[in-house]
C-alpha cells in the first residue's frame, strides 16, 4: 500500500517510491522526472515535485474512489471517474468538475493522451481535446464527443512505454 516503482531508464533500473496513504495507489502520471500525481483506492490524490521524496496531499473534491490521473503537464491534471471527469489548471491546486454533458454521467476507468487529444474510456470511451482559449489565450478549455469503434485504440494506449527524461 502506497507504494509506486518507478524508472527513469527505460526499465533497466528501478526504485521504490512510498505516497503517504494506507490504501493502495491505483493509478500514477509523472509529466517529468520530478512532478507526479497518484491516487489511491480511498478517493485520495496526491502530488510531488521532487520524484516521490515528498508527497502533497490533495482535495479531489470527490468523495467517492477515483479510477485515474493523467498528468497533461505540471499544471493541467485529469483525475477520471468513477463518473466524469475532474480538471485542474493549477497544478492540483484546485480541481473542477467538467460539466459537459458527454463525461459528467459517464462511467469512466483512465484517461490516456492520444496526439493532441486525450482518450478516456472505460463503459463508454470518450475523446477529450484540449484547445487554448480563443478569448483571452490564457486558459485551457476542454470539448468532449463520443468516439465510436475505440477498442482497438484503448487497447494501444492502454499498454504504456516508459517515457524518457527528454519527452
Amino acid at each position: 500500500n502506497g507504494v509506486l516503482a518507478r524508472t527513469l531508464d527505460g526499465g533497466a533500473t528501478w526504485t521504490t517510491v512510498g505516497v503517504p496513504t494506507t490504501g493502495a495507489v491505483l493509478d500514477a502520471s509523472f509529466p517529468n522526472p520530478d512532478v507526479g500525481f497518484a491516487i489511491d483506492s480511498g478517493a485520495g490524490a496526491f502530488k510531488t515535485v521532487n520524484g516521490g521524496a515528498s508527497w502533497q496531499i490533495l482535495d479531489p473534491g470527490a468523495s467517492t474512489g477515483l479510477a485515474g490521473v493523467l498528468a497533461l503537464d505540471p499544471s493541467t491534471v485529469l483525475l477520471i471517474g468513477p463518473r466524469g471527469v475532474r480538471r485542474s489548471t493549477d497544478g492540483g491546486g484546485s480541481f473542477e468538475f467538467i460539466a459537459d454533458k458527454d463525461v459528467r454521467n459517464v462511467r469512466l476507468v483512465n484517461a490516456e493522451p492520444a496526439g493532441t487529444a486525450v482518450l478516456a474510456y472505460g463503459g463508454e470511451a470518450l475523446r477529450l481535446r484540449l484547445s487554448s482559449e480563443s478569448s483571452d489565450g490564457d486558459g485551457q478549455t476542454v470539448t468532449a464527443r463520443l468516439t465510436p469503434d475505440v477498442a482497438e485504440l484503448v487497447e494501444r494506449v492502454r499498454l504504456r512505454c516508459a517515457r524518457s527524461a527528454s519527452d
